[in-house]
């Protein structure tokens, strides 16, 4: 939430526990920005927030993806610690697989 122009920029999703499918198609953490609102640091922001909770529910790492032409997704991920585990495609899409150490 922009405060200052009483917004909404982006949301984060946080998914406990994860569902066993989570090893293809979702990780532990989504999230999304606003296109007005890109390429400001919110997304890292609100992963770095997402970060948090996980640690202090004790998790050790989570796992996020992101679509392999995301780079947007790819950067934000990377700057919260996130290291490429691989890549997989899901419905024609190319998709990678991130694994965050806590």
């Amino acid at each position: 939430m922009d405060m200052d122009r009483n917004r909404l920029v982006g949301a984060v999703q946080l998914r406990f526990p994860l569902p066993s499918i989570s090893l293809e198609g979702c990780g532990h953490i989504g999230n999304g920005v606003r296109p007005a609102d890109r390429e400001k640091g919110y997304g890292t922001a609100m992963i770095g927030l997402a970060l948090e909770e996980y640690r202090k529910r004790g998790f050790s790492e989570v796992m996020m993806v992101c679509r392999a032409n995301n780079a947007a997704s790819v950067k934000t991920i990377v700057r919260n610690g996130g290291v490429l585990m691989g890549a997989f495609e899901e419905d024609g899409k190319l998709m990678r697989r991130y694994r965050i150490k806590l």
